[in-house]
């Protein structure tokens, strides 16, 4: 899914970016929680077959993508997650939304400056 990206090249390798988010989420968030950290190669990935799945996060931007998962999970007889919502971050001054093609992007112009 994300060979479609803009600067797709740039992104990391899986195994990185899945150790850092769940590394972020055990020191930044909950440090109890159990954080699995899964590919997603279609649009539901695991979250629509795996039962034990308690909740999915999502930002507003993608509410209706939660609200889809579990709507899967009931056809399947599967359990509801819990839908946690969160804010987008924003940088100060800007109205721009940070995302990980924004900063590949910043990436690109700079080593072309520098």
């Amino acid at each position: 899914m994300l060979s479609n990206k803009d600067y797709a090249h740039l992104t990391q390798p899986l195994d990185v970016r899945r150790q850092a988010a769940e590394v972020f989420i055990k020191v930044s968030v909950k440090p109890e929680l159990k954080v699995q950290a899964e590919p997603i190669t279609d649009p539901y990935g695991p979250s629509i077959v795996d039962p034990e799945l308690e909740a999915i996060v999502v930002s507003k931007e993608t509410l209706k993508g939660g609200e889809s998962v579990n709507n899967k999970r009931a056809e399947r007889g599967l359990s509801q997650l819990q839908v946690e919502v969160v804010d987008l971050l924003f940088e100060d001054g800007n109205s721009e939304k940070i995302s990980s093609a924004i900063l590949r992007e910043r990436e690109v112009k700079q080593t072309k400056v520098g």
